[in-house]
């Protein structure tokens, strides 16, 4: 375009003498140059940042800060990610200024430089980080009375911090909550009173360390049996069990009753009765399972009874599980072979008891009963059954059912061993908890009556299984002797 502009002035000026030639001459020139500098910038090059300073920390106090860029473009922008972080970019110079922090808690910013070059750019990132102000919490009022038939009431708590939390006693959380609501206020709500005395508590409010309290007062109610924990019910436990603990709130001490539906959970008064402590059993099976605990009390002062439905997420295996076909006593090919030192009575072989055959026949009122003359327990040699495997495997699990017609014979502790000739053993389980007590039925269908296993990995493959049992029980829970089994299966895990 600048060449086209030339010729054309060129052409105008040819009758003009040389002295029009010479400002041609310096017009083309200059033309040119700027034709050449126009290209140079159009290109793009790869831009680069470079800052002294990436990490910033500030003061409470706040206070600004200087950051000298090196960049091989001019063409910078600055992206702050806070509004109490500024950044001004003058030049090739950035300066953050923070403001004070009022807040309780650390704060954290990223400033952002971004240098573009046509189509390519590239950035860097600065942290910026802030100390936090002493904590402060206040509350108001200061104090709460409520009614004998309960209710609900606010309080504004003031505080620099967002992670304030309100704590109520434990010996009072069945009659009194607080919740942290919205607007920074908490919730208190109270329940009816069953007892014809006054009652009130205290609620400690925290903030980073510093506290308020406040409290909260009832007056007197009609007396009355109540039960009242502080769960109203133990849900979605995971499949390997836990450990619950409930307050009761209650005004009949530890005069109330407790019961379940199942074997799996087990509870357990503490602190008078002013407690329970809730244990489930490991669930292994690939159902969830529901429970109920009831808490009742007839007395002088009334009735009160309160269900706690329990509820229990199913077992989810990582392995597929294939069943090991077993044959007692006689080794032949497909089969694992089974063999129990000894059993009782003699006599007794085409009945229904005795031998080992009985737990593998698939009926459930027949049964295998170990050795009379193993007794009593604690037996730390006498009492085993071993499975020797065709192929060493690396997990398995095993299910076994009670007796049908009688409630001694439970197995109570068993301890599992695992080796590679039949001799030489290495313990890799003991189970002492959860097995079944109650007896069973014929048909097989009493889930309470039969226990099925965790998986049980291994360090390294193995080909004998012995099973050892060191006490059992009967369906009351006394001590019984010798143990009976009357269904047993093993899988392996692959």
């Amino acid at each position: 375009m600048a060449d086209f502009l030339i010729i054309i002035i060129n052409i105008k000026l040819m009758k003009i003498g040389k002295f029009a030639y010479i400002i041609c001459a310096c017009l083309s020139f200059l033309c040119l140059s700027c034709s050449e500098e126009d290209s140079t910038t159009a290109s793009s090059v790869d831009p680069k940042i470079n800052l002294d300073k990436q990490d910033l920390s500030f003061q409470v106090s706040g206070g600004a800060e200087l950051i000298n860029i090196e960049s091989n473009v001019n063409d910078l922008k600055v992206v702050s990610g806070a509004d109490w972080c500024t950044a001004v970019l003058e030049g090739k110079k950035l300066t953050i200024t923070v403001s004070e922090n009022e807040k309780a808690d650390v704060r954290k910013a990223l400033v952002k430089i971004i240098a573009a070059s046509g189509d390519k750019f590239t950035s860097e990132e600065i942290f910026i980080a802030q100390l936090s102000a002493d904590a402060t919490i206040t509350v108001y009022p200061d104090e709460l009375s409520f009614s004998k038939d309960g209710e609900a009431k606010s309080v504004k708590v003031t505080s620099n911090s967002d992670d304030w939390t309100a704590i109520v006693p434990e010996k009072d959380i069945f009659w009194c909550t607080a919740v942290h609501s919205e607007n920074d206020s908490l919730r208190i709500v109270v329940g009816k009173s069953y007892i014809n005395e006054p009652r009130e508590t205290e609620i400690i409010l925290s903030a980073k360390g510093k506290t308020a309290t406040f409290k909260v007062k009832q007056e007197a109610g009609e007396l009355a049996a109540f039960i009242i924990p502080s769960m109203a019910s133990i849900s979605s436990v995971p499949s390997e069990g836990g450990k619950y603990h409930l307050v009761i709130g209650t005004n009949v001490a530890s005069n109330y009753t407790i019961k379940t539906s199942s074997t799996w959970v087990i509870c357990e008064k503490v602190q008078d009765g002013n407690s329970l402590d809730v244990t489930v059993l490991e669930n292994t099976k690939p159902i969830s399972r529901n429970d109920t605990i009831t808490l009742s009390y007839k007395g002088e002062i009334g009735e009160a009874s309160v269900k706690i439905p329990v509820q229990q997420l199913a077992f989810i295996s990582s392995f597929t599980s294939v069943e090991i076909p077993l044959k007692a006593e006689t080794k032949e090919a497909g089969f694992a072979t089974l063999i129990a030192n000894g059993y009782a009575p003699k006599g007794q072989e085409d009945k229904d008891r005795g031998p080992a055959k009985f737990m593998l026949d698939g009926l459930f009122n027949t049964f295998y009963q170990s050795d009379f003359n193993a007794s009593p327990f604690p037996n730390a040699t006498a009492n085993w059954f071993t499975i020797e495997l065709e192929d060493a495997i690396s997990a398995f699990q095993f299910w076994y059912h009670n007796r049908q017609d009688n409630a001694n014979g439970k197995i109570k502790v068993l301890n599992i061993y695992v080796g590679d000739d039949g001799t030489s053993w290495k313990l890799v389980k003991t189970i002492d908890s959860g097995l079944p007590v109650k007896r069973g039925n014929t048909e097989g269908t009493d889930q309470d009556a039969q226990y099925t296993s965790p998986w049980i990995e291994l360090e390294a493959p193995a080909k004998w299984i012995k099973f050892l049992v060191t006490d059992t029980q009967t369906e009351t829970g006394g001590s019984s002797t010798p143990y009976s089994i009357a269904e047993f299966k093993l899988w392996k895990g692959i």
